[in-house]
């Protein structure tokens, strides 16, 4: 397949540089050159064959398939196209992560989230959860502070026939992760956006599973310690 100039030929040749070898089941991904910009692409190749037969496989469809529902809102990767079973293009966004930008102590302008809230609530109406933006590596802030997102392999469509409270859980998933990063560039939120999060906390406490362990009690911190008091338990 050929998109943008592009295709698995030309780019291996050139030898792309490598941002990411693709651990623990995740895709390489490589910044590639070409006569119409530069592209980022994630790649399933060399992984192990278990891996590259099958869950590469589904991802690249999955991730492609979430993309081309966003296609157009500014922030979100575009020009996705399919390189070939085990891997798919996108435009490279020039900017830097927020978590590169908290680890320098930098700061953003309200208006950096307001915009990220905005795109958030575009996603959703176009049926699209992110599911990882509380990873400040998936978050990027653009030039001219302008806010954008990578990484859509967590995502999920929301289906039609999914009940409305299952709809209304992953939406608040992802507008709760706005929310807890601009708390923590801004040092404050809005008493409504407080309200979303703690109630975002509460559901998350009904989840009793962490990592390995089985019923594990979460501990409050951070944000949570934040809105509901030092024993976690307050509110308003």
């Amino acid at each position: 397949m050929t998109a943008y100039g592009i295709t698995r030929d030309s780019w291996e040749r050139q030898k792309a540089v490598c941002l990411s070898k693709g651990r623990a089941g995740n895709a390489r991904v490589y910044l590639v050159q070409s006569p119409e910009g530069r592209f980022v692409i994630k790649d399933f190749r060399k992984s192990p064959w278990w891996i590259r037969w099958t869950f590469g496989r589904f991802m690249i469809g999955h991730e492609c398939r979430l993309l081309a529902r966003l296609a157009g809102i500014e922030g979100v990767p575009q020009k996705v196209f399919r390189v070939d079973a085990y891997a798919f293009g996108m435009a490279f966004m020039e900017g830097e992560t927020l978590s590169a930008l908290n680890a320098r102590g930098g700061t953003l302008p309200e208006r950096y989230f307001e915009e990220l809230e905005a795109m958030v609530h575009e996603m959703h109406r176009r049926d699209v959860t992110h599911l990882d933006n509380r990873n400040a590596k998936n978050v990027m802030v653009l030039p001219g502070d302008r806010p954008g997102l990578l990484d859509f392999q967590a995502g999920v469509t929301l289906r039609r026939w999914f009940p409305r409270w299952l709809r209304e859980i992953l939406c608040l998933a992802d507008i709760s992760g706005v929310y807890k990063h601009w708390y923590r560039v801004r040092g404050e939120l809005s008493e409504d956006r407080k309200a979303l999060l703690r109630r975002h906390f509460r559901l998350r406490r009904l989840w009793v599973f962490k990592g390995y362990t089985l019923f594990k009690r979460r501990e409050p911190k951070g944000i949570e310690l934040y809105l509901f008091g030092k024993d976690g338990k307050g509110g308003h």
